[in-house]
């Protein structure tokens, strides 16, 4: 619907008379936000499936043909039935999952001494196997203040032009002004030296 605004929405100017058709729980940004995603299988968990599906076709042929030979060579079928029966009981790994979970949950601990937090613990498994973690700084969203360090043109070459225009646009902004105008406009009216930046 055209004359709908959403919670959530920046207004950048103008005026409006609104009716508030739902709050709290009943919006639809409420819904979006309260929503869980389905977690999608990690490497950690196709491995899981994939031991477990190598044991179970163990099985599947392991314990026949036990049961056969063992049939055969001693001549009692019913010992043979649950001698096979107890092979695979044993090729069945009772303790694997309390295993699995005992270590993730020590690598957690020792996580948790360098000051990490770990909501799922087979997300572990995942980071002892990166080589290289490339994040976001915090900074941003904690201090809320973001700084201009360098500035370029399409071919990655410092250009005076580029942060001119920069500045331009986001000083004549007529509306509101975004926390990166004001990273722009900060460097270019405090930081820069007139050696670096003839104006």
């Amino acid at each position: 619907m055209a004359s709908l605004l959403l919670m959530g929405s920046t207004v950048v100017n103008g005026q409006a008379t609104a009716l508030v058709i739902a709050t709290g729980q009943a919006t639809c940004f409420s819904a979006i936000v309260t929503t869980e995603p389905k977690s999608r299988p990690n490497q950690f968990d196709a491995g899981l499936k994939h031991i477990s599906w190598l044991l179970i076709r163990m099985m599947l042929v392991l314990v026949p043909f036990v049961f056969v030979i063992n049939g055969v060579t001693k001549g009692d079928w019913q010992q043979s039935f649950f001698f096979a029966i107890a092979v695979a009981v044993g090729l069945t790994p009772e303790m694997l999952p309390m295993i699995v979970n005992s270590n993730l949950a020590k690598g957690s601990v020792v996580l948790s001494q360098q000051q990490v937090i770990v909501k799922q613990l087979k997300a572990i498994q995942n980071l002892g196997a990166m080589s290289v973690l490339c994040t976001d700084k915090t900074g941003t969203l904690t201090e809320d203040h973001i700084k201009l360090m360098y500035y370029a043109d399409i071919l990655g070459k410092r250009d005076v032009q580029v942060l001119r225009l920069a500045y331009l646009n986001a000083k004549g902004q007529s509306g509101w002004q975004n926390l990166l105008d004001e990273a722009i406009i900060h460097y270019y009216e405090q930081d820069q030296t007139n050696d670096d930046f003839p104006y």
